[in-house]
């Protein structure tokens, strides 16, 4: 009967019946060996292509001198070798064969792959785009927005990062405007990953205001992920004073203000108060009283405390900065 490749007659031993048709018809016995148990094993249905090989050893022939324990074992020993050897031959074929297959699977699985991220990277470009539109076209029709212009959004960057470029945004409400120009961002098109933003010159300002703030840039590794904004390290400078921020702001919550719990680290802030008091923003006694408070919370490094919400009011460190408007239901 059939076995397994590498089974052997110590384990499956041979069948006496053959030796006594030789003692009952004095003909000789023709071994055959074979390899089919590589290709097609005992008891599977798969079957794995290749040369099957069937090969016929030398004759054992009838002898009065030598009994039927002998010639079994003989015909052991004969097929047992020989169909060792031609399955060694088949595995080696097989490896032979592996090699290139392997190597045209992982071909193939590379460019899929490829496929499926450059479908992904395109449709996120496309998803970007789309997006951009609908907030630009959102604002358009706010009640509390006068104007908005915008230049188009460039997208490139393919097969590498998603590369985003847009020369210039202006947003003009009833109560200010901003404006900011050379707006670039870069990141991978996945979920959570990392996105670095740097603009030019910013400009922040108020009806009541005599002029304008402006900033010299703004500079930021964050991610957003389930309507939370994680910010790694932020900075916006301007004319030596820098502020760094990191934390994360909770954009959707059932109170409809954010969430935000941000450490903050403020260098050259009394030159940012002068300018204010300069360009009218905030009086000059509420200035000296803001440094007075602020100088309390100064370390080697500058000044560094938290910016957080708590209900709809946000506190740089102990001070109240702004309140946000209640939400009844």
């Amino acid at each position: 009967t059939r076995v397994a490749p590498g089974v052997g007659a110590d384990e499956k031993p041979y069948k006496a019946g053959v030796t006594q048709i030789q003692k009952a018809t004095g003909l000789p016995v023709i071994p055959m060996a074979t390899n089919t148990g590589v290709f097609y094993p005992k008891g599977k249905w798969c079957k794995k292509p290749g040369r099957v090989v069937f090969e016929f050893l030398p004759a054992i022939e009838p002898s009065d001198e030598r009994g039927s324990k002998e010639t079994l074992k003989q015909l052991e020993k004969a097929i047992e070798e020989a169909s060792n050897k031609l399955a060694e031959e088949a595995y080696s074929s097989l490896a032979q064969k592996k090699k290139p297959l392997i190597i045209r699977k992982a071909l193939v699985g590379l460019i899929l792959l490829f496929v499926a991220y450059s479908g992904f990277w395109l449709y996120t470009a496309r998803a970007l785009e789309n997006s951009y539109i609908n907030w630009i076209t959102g604002l358009q029709h706010e009640p509390s927005i006068k104007r908005v212009q915008s230049t188009d959004l460039h997208i490139n960057g393919y097969p590498g990062k998603i590369r985003v470029y847009l020369p210039h945004l202006r947003i003009k409400s009833h109560e200010g405007e901003l404006d900011i120009k050379d707006i670039n961002a870069q990141g991978w098109p996945f979920p959570k990953s990392l996105i670095e933003l740097q603009t030019g010159i910013i400009s922040t300002g108020m009806n009541q205001w005599k002029n304008p703030i402006i900033y010299d840039f703004l500079r930021a590794d964050f991610n957003f992920w389930n309507n939370e904004l994680t910010i790694h390290k932020a900075v916006l400078e301007r004319r030596g004073a820098r502020a760094s921020l990191s934390g994360t702001i909770a954009l959707q919550t059932p109170a409809h203000y954010p969430e935000i719990n941000l450490d903050i680290l403020l260098t050259g802030y009394e030159i940012f108060l002068m300018e204010l008091i300069d360009k009218e923003i905030i009086k000059r006694k509420q200035a000296m009283m803001t440094a007075m408070a602020l100088k309390a919370l100064e370390r080697k490094n500058g000044l560094q405390t938290g910016i957080a919400t708590r209900g709809n009011r946000l506190y740089l460190g102990p001070l109240l900065i702004h309140q946000f408007p209640e939400y009844r239901y």
